[in-house]
């Protein structure tokens, strides 16, 4: 039972403690805002059928986002993500992305929330005043580091023991069990 008498078992929208959410903000890597950028996400779903969807960030910061979903993604999954440049005779942003948390919808009505962690972060949403923790956005004019060596970039999902996952987990600390449960980007 929570403080308002009802039972939150399995909610995983519930607050902890005021004192914990201090700390928490304080181990985010960039700012959080609520915004609304429109996103083309390309990846494969859970049954390994390739999908293409138009939806919107409900979160987002420098290091990913979240969005809503008619998709079912496995966590550590790799999607490619369009977003629209602010001037539209500018091509479209391509980034790919990792499943870094993913929520069942509650209804049949709703749908999945999922959140990324951007592969090369920064602020690729085009946001014009973006918090202060924020930095640029470096277009990838040319191939990367990850794309040499033979390593498929195609931006459909890898599985996680692929080769390009893996130094981003080893270079990343795991989230807390709090961050898990919150979407944490």
């Amino acid at each position: 039972m929570d403080d308002f008498g009802s039972n939150l078992a399995g909610d995983t929208t519930h607050m902890e403690a005021p004192v914990n959410s201090t700390s928490e903000l304080r181990k985010r890597r960039s700012t959080r805002i609520v915004q609304a950028v429109p996103l083309q996400v390309t990846g494969v779903d859970a049954l390994g059928r390739p999908f293409v969807e138009r939806t919107s960030s409900l979160i987002l910061n420098c290091h990913g986002c979240r969005y809503q979903s008619k998709h079912y993604v496995l966590k550590n999954m790799w999607v490619k993500l369009e977003i629209p440049h602010a001037d539209s005779d500018q091509p479209a942003r391509t980034v790919r992305g990792r499943v870094a948390w993913i929520q069942r919808p509650r209804t049949v009505r709703q749908l999945f929330q999922v959140a990324l962690e951007l592969e090369n972060p920064g602020n690729v949403w085009g946001i014009g005043f973006p918090p202060e923790d924020w930095f640029g956005f470096v277009e990838a004019d040319k191939p990367q580091a990850s794309e040499s060596g033979g390593q498929s970039n195609s931006g459909h999902s890898m599985p996680s023991s692929a080769p390009p996952a893996a130094p981003m987990a080893a270079a990343e600390p795991r989230p807390s069990a709090q961050e898990e449960c919150h979407g944490g980007v």
